[in-house]
């Protein structure tokens, strides 16, 4: 168990850094382990997403449905009121919007909020993924909602991981993104400035950032 959780987070480390073959190769791995003994559950649910997040950032969506349709089908078997559910209704919003379904992403998207509130509270940090998913989806259409999600996200960030913390990173490029569109130049700079001094720190390439 120790190696597939050894490999899991070496997983995680490489995908933030955008080293995408080291990131499979790791959790898949990690799968491996996992499958071959009888624990699985929640564990299997959150490789698979994760695999699933890798296949997305190279664009294979296919590959994506794949790896998110089997975390659902294991969370559902784990039942509605879990973590897992949430974090897999989540990856089905990120999904769908990908896949220009925007209203069912939406749908995804609010159930893995309430869920996550429910389950974890207004702060936990799963809360802000769901946050952020939100405020991708809403930018053009609602973009006031869009910045109040983003605001919620970058603060629980904060406040659970440290203000120097990757996906801070992410949240400020983000809200720097809006206020550049709004015209707010003196915002945006500050909020993307730091965000490059994180990405910097982190070994994130800037350009993910975009």
């Amino acid at each position: 168990m120790e190696l597939a959780l050894a490999q899991s987070l070496v997983g995680t480390t490489a995908f933030f850094q955008s080293e995408l073959d080291r990131a499979e190769d790791a959790y898949s791995i990690a799968l491996g382990v996992v499958e071959s003994t009888s624990i699985g559950g929640p564990i299997t649910c959150d490789l698979l997403g994760n695999l699933g997040l890798v296949a997305m950032r190279r664009g294979d969506l296919d590959g994506a449905r794949r790896f998110f349709h089997r975390e659902i089908e294991i969370a559902e078997q784990l039942g509605a009121d879990t973590p897992q559910y949430s974090h897999a209704a989540n990856y089905l919003g990120l999904l769908c919007k990908n896949l220009g379904r925007y209203e069912d992403a939406r749908v995804h998207y609010e159930q893995a909020l309430a869920m996550a509130e429910r389950l974890g509270g207004p702060n936990h940090a799963h809360v802000a993924h769901c946050l952020n998913g939100l405020g991708i989806l809403l930018e053009e259409t609602e973009p006031e909602r869009a910045r109040g999600y983003y605001e919620r996200a970058l603060q629980i960030w904060s406040d659970n991981d440290g203000e120097t913390d990757s996906k801070v990173a992410y949240a400020l490029a983000n809200l720097g993104g809006m206020a550049l569109d709004a015209g707010d130049l003196e915002q945006a700079e500050t909020r993307l400035r730091r965000a490059v001094e994180i990405a910097e720190a982190r070994n994130i390439p800037p350009h993910d950032l975009a």
